[in-house]
């Protein structure tokens, strides 16, 4: 199984994964406290509309910068 990663911004958290170079998420939580946990994780991309555009943007920034590292 894929390492499960967080990325939190401006009280925003997403957790996710990378299979097979594709990033699915797990888990979107809002500064409110609400949040939306998937039983089959969709993509990044399929995400948009989910999280504020700079959560979004970060998320794909770090998976690209741990393919540096």
């Amino acid at each position: 199984m894929a390492e499960r990663r967080i990325t939190e911004l401006n009280g925003e958290t997403v957790v996710w994964r990378v299979e097979a170079e594709v990033i699915r998420v797990l888990l979107v939580q809002r500064a409110d406290g609400s949040s939306i946990r998937f039983r089959i994780p969709p993509t990044l991309g399929e995400c948009v509309d989910l999280m504020p555009r700079s959560l979004w943007e970060q998320v794909r920034y770090e998976h690209e910068r741990s393919k540096i590292d």
